[in-house]
């Protein structure tokens, strides 16, 4: 299906502009087009068919890897899927700034990256929301878990999610469509593991899982091209224009935002779209880039900087893993790996009270008996980065896209808290493989960015002298501008943050489009 508008259909005003037509973007398209609004969607990337993999396998991909895509080629994904998914780090460049290395791995194309999501769907908690145990005031979001979770089950409706309802408050439960079970070796490391240790579970794996009888011609479930873009484009309200790239906000003398300037990324032409809302969903890193860029004497340090602290309170995943061979018989029918196909074990330190001598939680996710190598298994232990304000992205004049447009400098460190977190990890996970009587054959962490979860840099919070947006994703100093893809996370919690993404999105949506209505 090509959702990919022809450009001479687009006009020159809307009621709402989406930058960015990604996992957040999609959600934002169809809510604000189901509520009648005029919405154009922009995407800097085209749109893509799928490739079989004998077009991109081989010395193409490789060569690629080393010459236009080293950065890139660090994501596992990579090597498994459609190197054009991953952007080209030669015309894409960023500044690495801080101490620890930063893997920003992107994607451009219509659907984002959507089409390189894994699927697994998990809700954050009130131990998420409410920052506790955790003095700082950065980690606390201006709501609640229970304001949220409307939008959580919406969401969850709308997708199909798979997975199993286990009552655990550090893990809420969701809308599932029940699961396909756990492997024998995951049943056998299962009971092992909560024999031992009271306060661990371990679960099924909650998400998207694709059809077994999909058209392999057509994009995978936990894609948005199929969901999300597609009821947009049905709706009728809404346009997508790819292969433009939005440089900066357009605003007014008075301050006011009144549109985007774009970039056509193939002829390099320059234009202004006007719209009432702008709705920036372009990725954590791209969207407070774009905020930063938007300088004008109202907003001298960028849109939504009035404060300072755009761009401050970048957080990620550390991500601890352990893998290695499975001493057991091959199953008697593959089990397929990713989305619900895998198993969780939900955090378990700090629950009660701070019993640990670092802030926040972890938890683990894998799979035993999966996928290609059902002779496998491997346990990665997602860890919450606590929030500083030197991790941040700035702007760096002297570095540009190959569009002109300023380069993001991207500076990260772990605080005391975070390297206290990942030795605890490490002991945890060499524990918990041993007493299974797993053989650990390779070890290690990722770097900064290279699990493509980043998070922060335009945090929601309760006031506008210590946060960027409000609790409904609107910039304090421009209320018609929204951000809510993961740039608006006040923290990062341990789950993958997509489906809290979503919800936020749908969320922040719907309260534009009801108090637009109650001032009519």
């Amino acid at each position: 299906m090509n959702l990919a508008t022809n450009p001479d259909r687009i006009s020159r005003s809307y009621d709402a502009v989406v930058v960015g037509s990604g996992i957040s973007g999609g959600w934002a398209a169809k809510e604000l087009g189901e509520a009648g609004l005029k919405v154009l969607v922009l995407e800097a990337g085209p749109h893509r068919a799928l490739r079989p993999r004998s077009e991109y396998a081989g010395p193409e991909r490789e060569s690629r890897a080393v010459t236009r895509q080293k950065i890139q080629a660090q994501h596992a994904a990579f090597w498994d899927l459609d190197p054009d998914l991953f952007v080209d780090d030669n015309e894409h460049p960023y500044v690495q700034g801080g101490p620890e290395r930063f893997l920003w791995i992107r994607g451009r194309q219509v659907g984002g990256r959507s089409l390189t999501w894994g699927g697994v769907t998990l809700r954050f908690s009130d131990y998420e929301f409410q920052g506790q145990w955790d003095e700082s005031e950065a980690a606390a979001w201006p709501f609640r878990y229970r304001d949220l979770c409307p939008y959580y089950d919406y969401v969850e409706g709308f997708l199909g999610v798979q997975g199993t309802a286990e009552g655990l408050p550090q893990l809420p439960d969701g809308v599932c469509l029940g699961h396909s079970g756990l492997t024998g070796a995951e049943l056998r490391f299962k009971q092992i593991v909560e024999r031992q240790w009271r306060d661990r579970k371990v679960i099924p794996g909650r998400g998207i899982a694709p059809s077994r009888n999909a058209d392999r011609a057509e994009w995978p479930r936990t894609s948005n091209l199929g969901t999300t873009l597609k009821a947009a484009i049905a709706i009728g309200k809404v346009v997508i224009a790819s292969n433009r790239a939005v440089s900066h906000l357009i605003t007014e003398r008075d301050g006011t935002v009144s549109g985007v300037a774009v970039v056509d990324t193939e002829s390099g032409k320059s234009s202004e779209v006007r719209a009432r809302f702008v709705i920036l969903a372009a990725s954590a890193i791209e969207s407070v880039r774009i905020l930063l860029n938007s300088k004008c004497a109202r907003h001298p340090n960028g849109v939504g900087n009035a404060n300072g602290l755009l761009g401050r309170f970048l957080l990620d995943h550390a991500v601890i893993w352990v893998n290695g061979p499975l001493a057991t018989d091959r199953s008697p029918e593959p089990h397929r790996l990713g989305g619900p196909d895998s198993i969780i074990i939900p955090r378990y330190r700090n629950l009660h009270a701070r019993e640990c001598d670092f802030a926040g939680g972890f938890g683990i996710w894998g799979g035993m008996q999966r996928g290609e190598s059902e002779g496998f298994w491997f346990l990665h232990a997602l860890t919450e980065m606590q929030p500083q304000q030197t991790n941040r992205i700035t702007v760096d004049e002297s570095v540009r896209d190959c569009y002109g447009i300023p380069a993001a400098r991207v500076s990260v460190s772990y605080s005391a808290d975070d390297a206290q977190m990942i030795r605890s990890v490490i002991r945890d996970l060499w524990e918990l493989s041993q007493s299974a009587g797993l053989t650990i054959s390779q070890s290690g962490r990722t770097y900064p960015g290279q699990y493509v979860h980043e998070l922060g840099g335009a945090r929601m919070g309760s006031r506008p002298e210590t946060s960027v947006l409000n609790g409904f994703n609107q910039c304090w100093d421009a209320p018609n501008v929204l951000v809510v893809d993961g740039a608006c996370f006040a923290s990062a919690g341990w789950q993958n943050p997509a489906l809290t993404i979503m919800a936020i999105t749908v969320r922040a949506c719907r309260h534009l489009v009801q108090r637009q209505a109650s001032h009519r």
